[in-house]
């Protein structure tokens, strides 16, 4: 994965401690520094909040940007934390809800998230507002919210298909603006499709002071694996997500690859997590932990761009969401590639997102096309990622 140099300067400054002379030394290469694709890739990847409040407190950092593109971070980041102060007032009347009704309930990343990690809860874009409550407690979580005047967002999926392949259903109240919350109970939806004990997070998560109150957060371990786990459903495409693991391993403490790995093998996911760790070394630039990296999680790496990770084009997430099937799917290549082309109930799911009543014939005639193409596209990239993988 050769980086650009605007992808290079854009994740120096994103680290914990930007180094203002690595990215003066960026700058001042021979070849013509794009400032307008900094700027898509900085927008794009939803790290802009974090950027703008680096602009603001270092004036050295800031000096290398063109007056009108600093402006137009900053006057973001200004953006953000207005939207941050919004968040939190939804944020305590969910919550307190919750609590009113004896519903336990733990926040997942989100505002806390900002606040322990980055400092500010506003140097963190927050879209919308997660809980994990136990199984048993769903239709009361349900109740709490429709009362608070949310409904239920379907969408193209029925309820039926969120509760069974998603773990989590999405709800939506308007007002000045769109309030979303995704109300969880499990931590790996599909294509991991694995429970993890709920109970036990609960009894493992950490009390922390928040907005003046007490609120129930994971212990840093899960987070850590919950994180990795997020960057799969992502197709590990996710800088914003790639930045969060990386803050949270600066900790240090018991959060260290070892527990993180011990952790993801009792989730089944140690292999996923592994990968994560690959790009977060490639985001750190660690060319040692890169060498020492398993083959197959080098030869997976290899199939993905330096742009992937700041927004990528939607056909390419197709295409990365087979990838990825392919190298976790545990099939074997030939029973993959059928299923491109017949997929049943459970592959539609992993793969294409689809609706699992079973659709038309000619939609089925579509699919099938389009699993022929996905093959081609899936040897083809299998054969590139073999060659350019190191000997």
């Amino acid at each position: 994965m050769r980086r650009q140099r605007e992808a290079e300067f854009l994740l120096e400054l994103l680290r914990k401690k930007p180094n203002s002379d690595h990215l003066r030394e960026t700058l001042s290469r021979d070849r013509w520094f794009d400032w307008d694709l900094l700027e898509e890739l900085l927008f794009c990847s939803r790290t802009v909040s974090l950027a703008a409040s680096i602009l603001a407190g270092d004036e050295p950092i800031r000096s290398l940007f063109p007056d009108a593109l600093a402006g137009r971070i900053i006057g973001e980041g200004e953006r953000a934390a207005f939207r941050s102060l919004v968040k939190e007032s939804e944020f305590d009347e969910v919550t307190g809800a919750f609590r009113a009704m004896g519903l336990p309930h733990i926040v997942l990343k989100g505002l806390p998230f900002g606040a322990r990690y980055f400092g500010d809860p506003a140097r963190r874009d927050v879209r919308d507002l997660d809980l994990l409550i136990p199984p048993e407690s769903l239709s009361l979580g349900e109740r709490v919210l429709r009362r608070l005047g949310y409904d239920l967002f379907e969408g193209v999926q029925s309820r039926a298909w969120y509760r069974r392949h998603h773990f989590h259903l999405v709800f939506v109240r308007r007002r000045a603006a769109l309030e979303v919350v995704e109300l969880h109970w499990n931590l790996l939806p599909f294509p991991v499709n694995r429970n993890v004990d709920t109970a036990e997070l609960f009894r493992k998560g950490r009390e922390i002071p928040f907005r003046g109150g007490e609120i129930r957060v994971l212990n840093p371990l899960d987070e850590a694996v919950f994180l990795c786990a997020s960057l799969r459903l992502d197709q590990f495409t996710s800088l914003k997500r790639i930045v969060d693991l990386d803050r949270v391993l600066e900790e240090g403490g018991e959060v260290n690859r070892d527990a993180l790995l011990g952790r993801a093998r009792e989730w089944s996911i140690e292999e996923e997590a592994r990968t994560a760790l690959f790009f977060l070394d490639k985001f750190r630039g660690d060319k040692r932990r890169l060498r020492e990296a398993p083959p197959r999680i080098r030869r997976f790496a290899f199939r993905f761009r330096w742009t992937d990770f700041f927004g990528i084009k939607q056909g390419r997430v197709v295409r990365l969401r087979l990838w990825c099937g392919y190298h976790f799917g545990y099939r074997r290549p030939a029973v993959f590639l059928f299923r491109l082309l017949f997929p049943d109930e459970t592959f539609r799911a992993e793969v294409y997102f689809s609706e699992e009543s079973r659709p038309p014939f000619g939609s089925r005639l579509r699919r099938f096309f389009a699993g022929l193409y996905a093959s081609g596209d899936l040897i083809l990239h299998l054969l590139i990622a073999w060659l350019r993988a190191p000997r």
